[in-house]
């Protein structure tokens, strides 16, 4: 019985720290849009406009909404990064494909490193193949699974860890990159979200 209630304090006490001050500790996060170059390798850059109602669940500066084109190779890609310092503003990437009308056929967890982990998942838009990367971030390391990355989280929380920010990025792409290509804008993309606080101090 004593190892239930203990069980049940637990449980209630990092519930507690999970919702307590979602917003974090990092107050001043650069605008995403400007942290993210325009040209990137071989591909350059659009910003797409972002609907109104978007800006209900997330601040404008929180979220890029951008097209990458390659003409050497003829092919677009697009981009939504999601940066923040409330965890609560970090959503579940469906959301971004399903809203394209994205239906996924197939994912696996693919390691572009040692220490980055991404989700890759197999879709078809109107007819046409494509795949969907994206990972989460705690501007530290890198998560492929949503719910290791909350659980990373709330013990950060319950053990007083200062929080850096929070990241999600999602990219989709024509089935036909090479992966090769994909991987190399990919890592270019993270090592930027991970070095934010070295480019915020200079």
């Amino acid at each position: 019985m004593k190892i239930k209630i203990t069980a049940l304090i637990i449980l209630i006490a990092t519930f507690i720290f999970a919702n307590y001050n979602q917003s974090g500790d990092t107050k001043d996060l650069p605008a995403i849009r400007e942290l993210i170059p325009m040209t990137i390798g071989k591909w350059q850059g659009k910003d797409l406009k972002v609907d109104k109602a978007v800006f209900e669940h997330l601040e404008e500066n929180e979220l890029l909404l951008r097209l990458y084109r390659n003409e050497e190779i003829d092919k677009t890609l697009s981009l939504a990064i999601v940066l923040t310092d409330r965890r609560d503003h970090i959503h579940d990437p469906e959301i971004c494909y399903r809203g394209q009308g994205i239906f996924i056929n197939d994912e696996k967890t693919m390691n572009l490193d040692k220490n980055m982990s991404l989700k890759v998942l197999k879709g078809n838009r109107r007819g046409q193949s494509c795949d969907v990367i994206y990972w989460y971030s705690d501007l530290n390391r890198t998560y492929s699974e949503r719910a290791v990355f909350m659980k990373d989280i709330v013990i950060s929380k319950f053990i007083g860890k200062k929080t850096k920010g929070y990241a999600l990025a999602v990219i989709v792409a024509p089935e036909k990159i090479k992966e090769a290509e994909l991987k190399s804008f990919t890592a270019k993309i993270n090592f930027i979200l991970m070095n934010i606080n070295n480019q915020k101090s200079n």
